[in-house]
């Protein structure tokens, strides 16, 4: 009975921490060398005031860039701004390895997860007050993991019989409760998100497909303020930078079951790229999670608080309307567990988990809404 209660919580916890990874993190597609965006007179092809360590670890991990960027010295606003009557399709790839260290339960907390999950705007304009309108719509995910000797695989397009025991694949109702759901989410002309319109539908459907032991694990996959997140760029600076430029931000991120808790970035303005026809800004990062006292929570009798992270990451923005072409980042975070009374006998204390999550968007197609396949 210990045994399946453990399993039971460890796929509901590990579920909720991949749904925390679409909230926001940025792919990894290269851009094309030695197709830098020509401004005359007004750029250079050189890292001029961008920190060499900063602009050595991305080209490690990005060798075309050290041909690709063009570094723009004339200041460049960089806004978003979504263009009405278009579909965006993106695709989130998130790879997560979870470690329990030295613990007793390390054998059972120790696991390998990818996710990949695959989403669509819309945007329109509000026929009443013509505001912009952004219709997300769920479409489909992909779902591997590997823990405690069970291999679970989950594909919303291609369903199969389930590959391990229960309770592990009972808890995936709640992605297929997901598939083809829409959430509508009205701009004012400032670009703020003045209303969400489906979300309690949409956690109505979550809530009722899953079995009893994990109803928690909605509260981690549907939130209203995750999705906000897919839609709203807070990283982006308040005044117009050129190349080798910095600046900080602290916002909040929607962490599932921990809560929310404050992102400290800084963000460098690298400079200015062409990939196929499409002219992108160039943005590296890195910053921390501050952990606070209220990031504690507890799901099935067992408390979590995260400790805190670090995050770097390289983001890829169209140059005319700012919506994210392809971005890729890195995160670590360490959380605390403590188990109820009941399991104190096999796991005293509490446990130290160490997650690393690698994150990436890509926007897979853009196309005329009306000509969209719906």
């Amino acid at each position: 009975m210990q045994s399946n209660l453990m399993k039971s919580f460890l796929l509901t916890w590990c579920l909720a921490i991949l749904f925390i990874g679409c909230s926001k993190m940025e792919t990894e597609d290269p851009i094309t060398a030695d197709q830098t965006s020509q401004q005359e007179g007004k750029s250079v092809a050189t890292s001029n005031g961008i920190n060499q360590a900063t602009l050595s670890g991305m080209q490690e991990e990005h060798p075309e860039l050290k041909q690709g960027i063009t570094s723009i010295l004339e200041p460049q606003q960089l806004t978003l701004k979504w263009p009405v009557g278009k579909r965006f399709v993106y695709e989130i790839g998130i790879d997560q390895v979870t470690s329990a260290g030295n613990s007793p339960l390390a054998a059972a907390m120790n696991s390998k997860a990818d996710q990949n999950f695959t989403y669509a705007l819309t945007t329109r304009k509000d026929p009443a007050i013509g505001n912009t309108q952004l219709e997300m719509e769920f479409l489909a995910a992909k779902l591997n993991m590997d823990m405690m000797g069970n291999k679970l695989n989950y594909d919303s397009d291609n369903k199969k019989a389930a590959e391990s025991i229960d309770p592990m694949h009972s808890m995936l109702a709640g992605l297929d409760a997901l598939m083809g759901q829409k959430l509508t989410m009205t701009l004012n002309s400032a670009g703020e998100i003045t209303s969400v319109e489906g979300v309690d539908e949409m956690y109505e459907k979550v809530i009722n497909a899953l079995p009893a032991a994990a109803k928690s694990v909605a509260q981690g996959i549907v939130q209203e303020d995750q999705f906000k997140q897919l839609i709203q760029y807070p990283f982006l600076p308040e005044t117009a930078v050129k190349g080798g430029d910095k600046w900080n931000r602290i916002y909040t991120q929607v962490f599932g079951i921990s809560g929310a808790m404050d992102i400290d970035n800084a963000y460098t303005y690298l400079g200015q790229t062409t990939q196929g026809e499409v002219q992108l800004n160039v943005l590296s990062y890195e910053g921390k999670v501050l952990a606070g006292q209220d990031q504690i929570d507890e799901m099935m009798g067992m408390k979590i608080s995260m400790e805190g992270g670090k995050n770097t990451g390289l983001i890829k923005l169209d140059q005319i309307s700012g919506h994210i072409v392809e971005s890729d980042a890195t995160q670590e975070m360490t959380m605390l567990m403590s188990v109820p009374e009941a399991m104190k006998a096999m796991l005293p204390g509490e446990t130290k988990i160490s997650i690393q999550m690698s994150q990436k968007i890509r926007l897979k197609e853009v196309t005329d809404a009306d000509n969209s396949t719906k």
